[in-house]
């Protein structure tokens, strides 16, 4: 519902549908979670992925005041 805070028509810090910003969120850290399994470090693949969660579920909560 439009007006929910993530919801459709909501929109990221640059504008940009928030749709458009997760997938791209997503994008970024599917990149970096996949270089570093690829380097055994799964350590750091574990921190990117609890960070993308993070930033995920603040941008589609308006945690920080968009």
């Amino acid at each position: 519902m439009s007006g929910e805070p993530g919801g459709p028509g909501e929109t990221s810090e640059a504008g940009e549908p928030i749709e458009q910003y997760l997938e791209k969120l997503h994008e970024q850290y599917t990149l970096l979670v996949n270089t570093a399994v690829e380097e055994g470090r799964e350590d750091l693949a574990e921190a990117f992925s609890d960070t993308y969660a993070d930033e995920a579920l603040r941008a589609i909560t308006d945690e920080d005041g968009r």
